[in-house]
């Protein structure tokens, strides 16, 4: 069974046992291979990354 725990930063991840883990990354992919695959399969230009970007920071604004 999955069980949250936090490493020595305090970021959360999911303890699978056995050795396995499932945890976020915090840094940014900035090799070009990364890039393309964002924009091919997640549409993430920097067009639509700063139109989200507004659209979330109306939505926390409650505008």
């Amino acid at each position: 069974m999955a069980a949250l725990k936090f490493d020595e930063n305090k970021v959360p991840y999911l303890d699978l046992g056995n050795g396995y883990r499932i945890a976020l990354e915090g840094e940014e992919y900035t090799d070009a291979i990364s890039k393309e695959k964002a924009a091919r399969e997640l549409r993430e230009t920097p067009d639509v990354v700063e139109k989200s970007l507004q659209e979330l920071r109306s939505l926390l604004q409650g505008k």
